[in-house]
């Protein structure tokens, strides 16, 4: 017998689609001049080596805020609905395009449990679930601004 799905739950991208997304750039910045892409440094660096360091820098940076933000999240939606999992789970998220942009997919519920569908229709609900990640994002935002950010700058 099939059970029914239910309750959120918050995903964040993994180390292997983050991965594909990282060679991908890779063999991007390798199809440019390497002296046009890095300058004077190009004659002394492995620039590949270096671009792979940086990328690396910054998915790690990306996946460590993503983790973060997905926490917050989950501790908010747990105020308003019951949550399929505890912590942030790992997952593919295909719809990436950026490696080095924080990622996070909130799962708010599944439309094939009857009692979770009902509830996603009503505007009362949506408007606690959008409140509670908007509180989770916003106070992520202003502990941790970006940099050069209005936030930053207050």
């Amino acid at each position: 017998m099939l059970t029914e799905q239910q309750n959120a739950s918050v995903a964040q991208a993994t180390n292997q689609k983050q991965n594909q997304q990282k060679h991908q750039a890779l063999h991007q910045a390798s199809l440019l001049n390497k002296a046009e892409f890095w300058g004077e440094a190009a004659k002394t660096l492995d620039w590949i080596k270096l671009a792979q360091t940086v990328l690396d820098l910054s998915m790690n940076h990306s996946m460590t805020t993503g983790f973060e933000v997905a926490k917050r999240v989950l501790a908010e939606m747990g105020r308003v609905t019951h949550l399929h999992k505890k912590e942030p789970q790992a997952a593919s998220l295909g719809m990436l395009k950026a490696p080095d942009i924080p990622s996070i997919l909130v799962e708010t519920g599944f439309i094939s449990n009857p009692s979770e569908e009902q509830k996603l229709k009503s505007a009362a609900y949506q408007q606690k679930l959008v409140t509670a990640i908007f509180r989770a994002l916003k106070h992520h935002f202003e502990q941790s601004p970006p940099a050069d950010s209005w936030l930053a700058q207050r």
